[in-house]
């Protein structure tokens, strides 16, 4: 008769609760996205409701991913350049999110509300970093076989370039047509 591996089934469980945190994470970015995009005109109330999902499966995500670092045991796990890197965008990703919530949704509401262009190069910019931010988060979750190719540096030079990218996709494409978009209510 064999027995149960407490501490194995323990770390599953982290997992998994992980994995669905993300899920829910994913369906929230998901709804703001709708709410901006999905209709000519802005959906507050579904944008609203999308940011307490992504609020809650983030604070999710800190416990669960902090109690996968300490097993049962009590020893912290070590990390290596993946972890490292994954724990410095989530930590960019938080301080986004809190700046998205403080300055970037009242700006997007601002802009919309008086069809003031310029208003919505914040909010943009944040969206852009949060959506790279969420993607990469995830990518460094199955990047393990490139830990020994990039290491930390590497995966925080890929992180900029995405950021890079994203930016300058917001900046000169994202915001200018929303704000044709809105113009034409």
């Amino acid at each position: 008769m064999s027995t149960i591996d407490l501490p194995a089934v323990s770390d599953l469980l982290l997992r998994y609760l992980h994995l669905l945190a993300f899920a829910a994470a994913a369906i929230g970015v998901a709804l703001a996205d709708l709410a901006l995009l999905a209709r000519r005109d802005l959906d507050a109330p579904l944008l609203a409701r999308a940011h307490r999902i992504v609020w809650l499966s983030l604070l999710a995500l800190w416990v669960s991913g902090l109690l996968l670092f300490t097993p049962a045991g009590g020893a912290p796990i070590q990390m290596g350049p993946k972890m490292q890197a994954k724990l410095l965008v989530v930590v960019a990703l938080t301080i986004n999110g809190a700046m998205l919530h403080r300055w970037g949704f009242p700006r997007l509401l601002a802009a919309h509300a008086s069809g003031a262009v310029e208003g919505l190069a914040l909010p943009v910019a944040l969206g852009a970093v949060s959506m790279t931010s969420w993607l990469y988060a995830a990518f460094l979750g199955v990047a393990s076989p490139l830990a020994p190719l990039f290491g930390l540096p590497g995966f925080l030079l890929l992180y900029a370039l995405a950021l890079l990218l994203a930016l300058g996709l917001a900046q000169f494409w994202l915001g200018p047509w929303l704000a044709r978009r809105w113009a034409m209510q």
